[in-house]
């Protein structure tokens, strides 16, 4: 997986990572985790909980839950939107 598509989690973690100057060998050893682990997590590989909290903790990281930013659709995009899926294929009269 390249950097362009990981998970924005997993680019905060090595941005830490690397800001404290830790090799993969030492934040595993900090998190209680194999370095062949974190280099799978870093590499765009599933991670449980427990091991996202290790990885936090050795980091002097929290995690927080905030809601996503929602911006609900104006009348007009729901006019386009519906505008675009019933418009007939060219060439078509209407009735």
């Amino acid at each position: 997986m390249d950097s362009l598509s990981k998970d924005p989690l997993i680019e905060a973690l090595i941005k830490a990572r690397r800001e404290r100057k830790f090799t993969q060998a030492h934040l595993a050893e900090l998190a209680g985790i194999s370095r062949r682990a974190l280099v799978a997590i870093e590499g765009g590989g599933d991670c449980n909980l427990s091991t996202l909290r290790r990885l936090l903790r050795a980091l002097d990281l929290e995690m927080k839950l905030i809601p996503a930013e929602y911006s609900p659709p104006t009348l007009e995009d729901v006019l386009a939107e519906n505008e675009m899926a019933y418009q007939r294929p060219p060439g078509r009269n209407k009735p």
